[in-house]
C-alpha cells in the first residue's frame, strides 16, 4: 500500500499511516458548535455506528440502537451521525474535538482529507 502524507500550512500532517497523523492546535475544533457537528455529520453519515463503537465506553450498543430507532427511519444516516456527535459533546465535552475524531477513529484517508479540507478550513475561515 502506498503511503500518502501531506504536511499542510496550518501544521497538520494528514497521512494514511494513523500513527503519524497529526492535527495542529490551530485546527483542533471543538464540537460545541452545532454548525460544525452538522457539517461533520455528512461525511460521517455511513460510519456513525462504527464511530459510536470506537467511542466506547462513552456509547454502548443500547445507545446506538436508541439513536437508530429514534432517527434512522424518519431522517436517515445523516441525522444519526449528527445526534451521535452531539451526544458525544454532551457526554465528553473535553474529548469531543476534531483531533480525537481524526486520530482515534481510524477513518479512511479520503475521509480525513474531506473533513480537514471541507469542515475544518470552512470553520477556521469564518
Amino acid at each position: 500500500k502506498i503511503q500518502q502524507n501531506f504536511t499542510l500550512e496550518c501544521g497538520c500532517i494528514l497521512t494514511s499511516d494513523q500513527s503519524r497523523l497529526s492535527i495542529s492546535d490551530k485546527c483542533n475544533l471543538s464540537l460545541k458548535d452545532m454548525k460544525v457537528i452538522h457539517r461533520l455529520a455528512e461525511p460521517l453519515r455511513c460510519l456513525w455506528k462504527t464511530i459510536g463503537r470506537e467511542l466506547s465506553p462513552c456509547f454502548n450498543e443500547n445507545d446506538l440502537n436508541d439513536i437508530s430507532q429514534r432517527y434512522y427511519l424518519s431522517d436517515g444516516n445523516h441525522e444519526c451521525a449528527y445526534q451521535l456527535l452531539r451526544e458525544w459533546y454532551i457526554r465528553e465535552p473535553y474529548q469531543a474535538n476534531i483531533r480525537c475524531l481524526l486520530t482515534r477513529m481510524k477513518l479512511p484517508f479520503d475521509l480525513i482529507e474531506i473533513i480537514h479540507n471541507d469542515v475544518v478550513r470552512t470553520f477556521l475561515s469564518s
